[in-house]
């Protein structure tokens, strides 16, 4: 009688302390497409006051969680306080593949307990030809503007470069005529002249070497003298008309290097420089 008593006892204790306890897991889809997001739920109740304390999840390398949402109710049926936890993770394969979404273990202040697993089927995404098209075209205009961009550079820096270039050269130039050009004679001007280097010519250089000699046959600086000035000089001046003629064109042909769209050779108007200076000195 005592032990009847006794198992009694012990089964209404059981049954006074016994709880309800449930965890699982399940997917807002099971086979999802690349790069598409979906949720996986986590389901926790209790037939007691039940909370959370921890969630070990084996997480894939595979998913990426966009973001995680958690909601508590509870609701009293029959006396009995009924416990609802529900945990969202919305997640997009980054992958393709069947894979299996391993057990949760989830802690509360009542028991620790496993989840089920579920398994998720990734599908490729097929892409149409009309946009595999357009990515191409996309590409293509992308790779044709780089090109484009290249080929302007490179021309704007050997422009530069050509530009710095004879800069240099007409600075060379105009201090190399210089050096001469100071202070000259006829005879060491006509010396020079004849060793000129013809390679090193510019506008400048010639209009100097014309300008020199009409000082030194004026006895009268020219260096600051305009075209039109120059001119009035001479034609005051007792030199032949025929020679004004000639200093006239030549100034003239200087100038259109210059200025005019219409193309003159320096080297003819250097050569009929030095003829005019040659025959001017033999006559």
């Amino acid at each position: 009688m005592i032990k009847k008593i006794f198992l009694l006892f012990i089964f209404f204790w059981y049954f006074l302390w016994a709880y309800w306890f449930e965890a699982r897991l399940d997917v807002s889809d099971n086979e999802v497409d690349l790069w598409q997001d979906f949720v996986i739920r986590l389901e926790v109740y209790s037939d007691t006051n039940l909370s959370l304390q921890e969630i070990n999840k084996v997480w894939m390398k595979d998913f990426q969680i966009i973001w995680t949402s958690q909601s508590t109710s509870t609701r009293i049926v029959n006396n009995i306080r009924e416990t609802y936890i529900i945990y969202d993770f919305r997640v997009i394969p980054i992958n393709e593949w069947e894979f299996i979404i391993w057990p949760f273990e989830v802690k509360t202040n009542l028991e620790t307990k496993e989840t089920n697993k579920i398994k998720i089927k990734v599908k490729p995404v097929d892409i149409p030809n009309n946009q595999k098209q357009k990515e191409i075209n996309i590409d293509l205009i992308i790779v044709i503007t780089i090109i484009i961009l290249l080929f302007n550079l490179i021309i704007w820096y050997l422009y530069i470069k050509y530009k710095n270039e004879k800069q240099k050269l007409k600075q060379y130039t105009t201090r190399k005529t210089k050096s001469w050009l100071d202070n000259p004679n006829m005879e060491n001007f006509i010396s020079k002249l004849n060793n000129y280097e013809i390679e090193n010519l510019n506008a400048d250089s010639i209009r100097d070497i014309l300008l020199v000699f009409l000082s030194i046959i004026l006895k009268k600086s020219l260096k600051s003298k305009t075209n039109t000035e120059i001119i009035e000089l001479l034609n005051n001046s007792n030199l032949e008309k025929n020679f004004i003629s000639e200093v006239v064109s030549l100034l003239e042909d200087i100038q259109k290097t210059k200025y005019s769209k219409e193309k003159v050779d320096l080297k003819v108007i250097f050569s009929k420089i030095k003829m005019l200076i040659n025959n001017f000195n033999n006559n």
